[in-house]
């Protein structure tokens, strides 16, 4: 068995989920539909002045730092990057991360849910030879563990689901949260791009607001 390794936990699926998913990133994404129809009308942006909104009279010093216009284009084309990040982890993340949020919540899930033949095709594909280790779990198994592990790398000896649980239910939850791990390992060019695509509109969105936020100190301390 190999050594095993892990990336941070913030460039696995369950905080691409929580970064890209949640439900403020799900309103941000809704930016866009409505700012097309301001930042695209004349009328509108002609009208429209955070100065005026803030009670700044058009003889006094702009207290901003970006212009109306360009808060509004940041608030845009971040919600596009919020869409886009969104719609991505939506489609790419594990299906297994819709059920099971933790390790542990999946391997309680295996033992009281999965059939013998689930059981079976798990453990085949973390025993392949193209498995990378993501835990030091199944290593600080217990010494009847290991032996059966070691003796019984497939569990077609057995006859049903029960004998599992009575012989080895140690490895069959150790083995259940590696190949848990595994899968939060899985594609990791699509969850560095989601991670990049949302900080980009993370940005987008707090440039304005920072910008709304130091006036209005400015102001009260004037």
């Amino acid at each position: 068995m190999s050594e095993w390794k892990s990336e941070h936990h913030l460039l696995q699926w369950p905080f691409v989920k929580s970064y890209a998913g949640s439900e403020f990133v799900k309103f941000a994404a809704a930016v866009p539909v409505f700012g097309y129809l301001i930042l695209f009308n004349d009328d509108v942006i002609a009208s429209l002045s955070f100065s005026r909104i803030a009670g700044v009279e058009t003889n006094e010093h702009d207290p901003f730092w970006l212009s109306s216009l360009t808060k509004l284009r940041l608030a845009f084309f971040g919600g596009i990057f919020m869409l886009a990040a969104n719609f991505l982890q939506t489609w790419r993340s594990p299906r297994t991360l819709a059920h099971s949020s933790t390790d542990f919540e999946f391997a309680d899930r295996v033992v009281s849910t999965h059939s013998f033949g689930e059981i079976v095709a798990m453990q085949k594909e973390v025993l392949s030879d193209e498995w990378v280790w993501r835990t030091p779990m199944m290593k600080s198994l217990n010494r009847n563990s290991r032996e059966l592990e070691i003796k019984h790398p497939d569990y077609s000896a057995y006859a049903d689901k029960t004998v599992i649980l009575r012989k080895g239910q140690d490895y069959l939850r150790g083995l259940s949260r590696e190949w848990w791990s595994g899968q939060m390992h899985k594609d990791w060019a699509w969850r560095y791009t989601i991670i990049a695509l949302a900080s980009i509109g993370y940005i987008m969105l707090i440039l304005p607001t920072l910008d709304i936020t130091q006036a209005v100190i400015v102001d009260l301390i004037r």
